[in-house]
């Protein structure tokens, strides 16, 4: 039996990843298209590790979050269909490895990538990814208009969001060399307006999933 087809949506914070997501997800089931939706950083309800997290306010430290959001990516990646034969995921490893992205060098790339499979030993690597590019400044100024939170702040910050968007390029030039080379990115220019994304998005989709029917 064949394994499923793992596409995943990334990009920084505020480049529309969430909107994309959900807007395809609505695409597929309207055409009846058999797929299964992993979000490997969404809470898992009503489980004991979230409610230790909420109560003793740990989103606060970057380190425990870390741990946490390995909980939840090995959570969800284990609830995927043996039979599913297309996963779709708002974001994948490659979004640890982006977010925490040590800037030291080729050697400390790989480290780097070796302690986060460690630690999301559940989750596989996508086939393919659409990236959404975005510049730091649209980012922000979507951003700004979100409802207020008070966790995740620091990764809001210019410097960390300039800084992803550099961990994403070395990713991607690295990629023979990190192990990583199989994945094949799809650049979708994501400071055009929604229904422009969204209809480059299904298009690649479409390209990627036509031996699937």
């Amino acid at each position: 039996m064949s394994r499923p087809l793992y596409i995943a949506i990334e990009g920084i914070k505020g480049c529309g990843k969430s909107s994309l997501f959900k807007a395809i997800t609505r695409y597929l089931v309207s055409k009846g298209r058999p797929h299964h939706c992993l979000r490997p950083t969404a809470p898992v309800s009503g489980h004991v590790m979230e409610w230790v997290y909420r109560t003793l306010r740990l989103e606060h430290w970057d380190g425990m979050m870390e741990h946490l959001y390995a909980f939840r990516s090995n959570w969800h990646a284990s609830q995927v269909p043996k039979r599913s034969p297309l996963i779709l995921g708002d974001r994948s490893i490659l979004t640890s490895y982006a977010t925490r992205w040590p800037g030291s060098g080729h050697h400390g790339a790989e480290q780097h990538l070796d302690r986060v499979d460690r630690l999301e030993h559940r989750i596989p690597l996508p086939d393919h990814i659409l990236f959404l590019d975005v510049d730091v400044d649209t980012a922000l100024s979507r951003i700004a208009g979100r409802p207020h939170r008070d966790y995740g702040l620091r990764d809001e910050a210019p410097s960390r969001l300039a800084a992803c968007i550099n961990a994403y390029r070395q990713l991607k030039y690295l990629a023979g060399s990190l192990g990583v080379e199989h994945i094949t990115w799809h650049h979708i220019d994501a400071t055009q307006p929604h229904p422009i994304v969204l209809q480059q998005g299904i298009r690649i989709l479409e390209q990627l999933t036509g031996a699937l029917e």
